[in-house]
């Protein structure tokens, strides 16, 4: 979990500064307290779904670009994602983790030989 939360964490961090923003604008646009959002991107601490709503819409970008790499982010794989989570509006927490965890382990898929 811990690698996960580093993950999240870098990410989170590579989009506000592709955005120029400040962790201070951005806590302030999400409503969040800028400690922790400082200590989110540092993997010290896990996010709730709310909170990446939050994060996302603060950085005007879709909640599923916060957790895929750049070097994995091509026109096509956006373009899929988008079309696959398009018809979600207001998901229910729990059902939205199994979608997570479903696409997680889709994507170590890929990376098997």
């Amino acid at each position: 979990m811990d690698n996960l939360k580093r993950i999240f964490g870098r990410r989170l961090r590579a989009w506000r500064k592709k955005r120029g923003k400040t962790q201070e604008q951005i806590a302030k646009m999400a409503k969040i307290d800028v400690k922790y959002v400082s200590e989110i991107e540092r993997g010290n601490k896990g996010v709730s779904f709310e909170a990446i709503a939050r994060l996302a819409r603060a950085l005007d970008v879709d909640a599923f670009q916060l957790f895929i790499p750049d070097r994995l982010m091509t026109h096509d794989l956006e373009s899929v994602l988008e079309l696959a989570t398009s018809s979600i509006s207001n998901p229910n927490p729990e059902k939205m983790k199994l979608f997570l965890d479903e696409l997680r382990l889709a994507a170590q898929k890929l990376n098997e030989p």
